[in-house]
């Protein structure tokens, strides 16, 4: 009876893990109702990296390509894939099953997050044998994502801000957002990355084959996930393998073993790697990625580094005297590929965006540490104490539901206050809407449309099933001249003038959207300090030289890549497009503002 009741209360609190996260579309979709508008889950102005990036990703596996390299143009559809295989490729079943990206995204914004809060529960129920405590734990980490990453706080503001979110009925609180809806990192990497972690909790407490296998194919499927995961768990399980070796366990074989498999299961994305490495370009692609260059220390992190080290040893310390020595060195080895991970680039020359360690990794990498820190000290305190024990278990119980309960109120009111303020940026022009719902009814896929308007070309890879004229640097595998290249022939088609392309390459939207982050500094510490450097900027050199290159460039006769249909609406009209150029072409669509004509050379 008692297991049943349990399990009762697992699934309502996964379903009410789902119902959070997905509660703002419900807000925004009557929100919008009432005002008339339809609402949109996916905008480029809401969720701009999702729009850009993923929602084209998973366009490709609704219109019949389950991996996908390229995304935005045609002449590159066979080239290798500059994204995890998998990370968008893992949603098919939701496509297929609803045939729209916008669906998707709503039904995985809820089911995702259970699916996270089960892994949590998984790991945390296996660390501490108390599944209650493990349950809400696993809950508030869920509604608290940066809990863990907050504690012990660094300052009065990170105090604030942690003390707070436990207080849901005062004015205007801060509320951290639930940073689990982030795509790639999150949806759908996080339940792979937990679920490797528990089974390497398996392997170091077990004798059992099949976790070694397990964690194998988990650590492995991080390759095809999100990158700064595979290289965080490679990072613990090799601290594990030194400290196992050292100690002579008897686990260093299996930990070996978890490694080969993950290997086995890696083989494919090494072979797309190398497919990668060996284009022309790649230098070029890896520029677009934000590399960070030198081999020296972050010494600027060194309180970091003390709070690590005196957390790895507190948990060591509670695992002698718990005799639970083999578990803590797992805590205390993720606690060191922390440390490795901010400064890898000691050993490979590089890094890579380093603030996506802190600001994803370390999220549910700390909630298992946090997590473990605190049972231990439980129940050491219970062991030295045992006369408490009874009066600390339903202390601690009353506590973690306190604690689940404000947060639950916290973040739903916060919910309630933001989203209905904000539901403007998830709506799209009815006009605009209408004309690519035309463009999916009436043209071919993967036929080619040219817009000059970057806003349109984001759009259009997202809401239609055509391709791109105008590639994006961080969606193709072409080089940057040919990006120029189809940039100029675009431009110079409309006769937009060069005073134009000249503002637009002042803007981060617009150097983004042509060379992504490849001039902007390298330096180590550029994303963990930015407001040391300067915005993103394009060497004046640079920009020069393209606008001049522009100024002089002749439209050729042919088309220089193909294309099969010119839209014309209110943006491309805004940046000077001319259409005396279009007079000879038939014009297919001619509603709310929008042309769209049909173009053959």
């Amino acid at each position: 009876m008692k297991a049943r009741i349990f399990w009762a209360v697992f699934c309502g609190l996964n379903l009410l893990v789902g119902t959070i996260y997905a509660l703002p579309h419900g807000i925004r979709f009557f929100e919008l109702k009432a005002a008339g508008e339809r609402y949109i889950p996916l905008t480029g102005e809401s969720h701009f990296d999702t729009m850009n990036v993923q929602g084209a990703r998973y366009r490709e596996i609704l219109d019949g390509r389950l991996i996908s390299g390229e995304v935005d143009t045609v002449e590159h559809a066979d080239a290798p894939s500059i994204w995890p295989l998998l990370s968008a490729a893992v949603f098919a079943p939701f496509l297929w099953g609803t045939k729209s990206v916008l669906a998707t995204l709503v039904i995985t914004d809820f089911v995702f997050p259970m699916f996270i809060f089960s892994a949590f529960f998984l790991l945390l129920n296996r660390l501490t044998r108390a599944p209650l405590a493990a349950l809400l734990a696993a809950y508030i980490f869920m509604l608290f994502p940066e809990l863990a990453v907050l504690f012990p706080p660094g300052s009065v503001s990170e105090l604030k801000t942690l003390v707070l979110q436990f207080l849901p009925f005062l004015p205007e609180t801060p509320v951290v957002h639930l940073l689990y809806l982030r795509r790639e990192a999150f949806i759908p990497g996080a339940p792979f990355f937990i679920l490797t972690l528990y089974g390497l909790h398996r392997v170091l407490t077990t004798r059992e084959k099949k976790w070694t296998i397990l964690a194998g194919v988990f650590f492995g499927s991080l390759f095809y996930f999100y990158l700064y995961y595979w290289i965080f768990i490679g990072i613990t399980l090799g601290t594990l393998i030194v400290v196992s070796a050292l100690r002579r366990d008897g686990r260093t074989s299996a930990l070996l073993s978890v490694g080969l498999v993950a290997l086995a299961v890696s083989v494919p994305f090494w072979v797309s790697h190398q497919r990668l490495a060996n284009l022309p370009q790649y230098g070029e692609l890896a520029g677009r990625a934000g590399i960070e260059i030198g081999r020296a220390v972050r010494l600027h992190l060194w309180p970091t580094y003390l709070l690590y080290a005196g957390m790895a040893a507190l948990a060591l310390w509670l695992g002698d005297k718990l005799k639970r020595q083999s578990e803590s060195i797992l805590v205390a080895a993720v606690l060191a590929a922390e440390i490795i991970s901010y400064n890898i680039q000691v050993i490979t020359g590089f890094n890579i965006q380093s603030d996506h360690w802190s600001g994803r990794v370390f999220v549910s990498a700390q909630s298992f540490v946090v997590a473990a820190l605190a049972w231990y000290a439980v129940r050491y305190a219970l062991e030295r104490y045992p006369a408490w024990a009874v009066r600390a278990r339903m202390a601690g119980l009353a506590v973690l539901v306190a604690g689940a309960s404000s947060l639950s109120l916290h973040v739903v009111r916060h919910h309630f206050r933001v989203e209905s303020a904000s539901a403007a940026i998830y709506t799209v022009p009815s006009e605009l809407m209408a004309a690519y719902d035309w463009l999916n009814l009436n043209t071919p896929v993967d036929s080619v449309v040219l817009s000059p308007a970057l806003e349109t070309n984001i759009d259009l890879a997202v809401y239609t099933h055509n391709k791109l004229f105008l590639a994006r640097a961080q969606n193709t595998i072409a080089g940057e001249e040919e990006i120029l290249d189809r940039m100029h022939a675009a431009y110079a088609l409309g006769a937009v003038s060069p005073e134009y392309l000249n503002a637009l390459l002042g803007t981060e939207r617009g150097i983004m959207y042509f060379f992504s982050v490849s001039y902007e500094s390298r330096a180590l510490d550029r994303y963990l300090r930015p407001d040391r450097y300067p915005g993103l900027a394009l060497p004046a050199a640079v920009r020069s030289r393209v606008i001049q290159d522009y100024s002089q460039y002749a439209l050729p006769a042919v088309m220089p890549y193909r294309v099969e249909y010119i839209f014309i609406g209110p943006r491309e009209k805004e940046m000077g497009f001319s259409r005396p150029r279009l007079a000879g072409y038939p014009k297919i669509y001619d509603e709310g503002g929008v042309e769209i004509y049909f173009f053959s050379d």
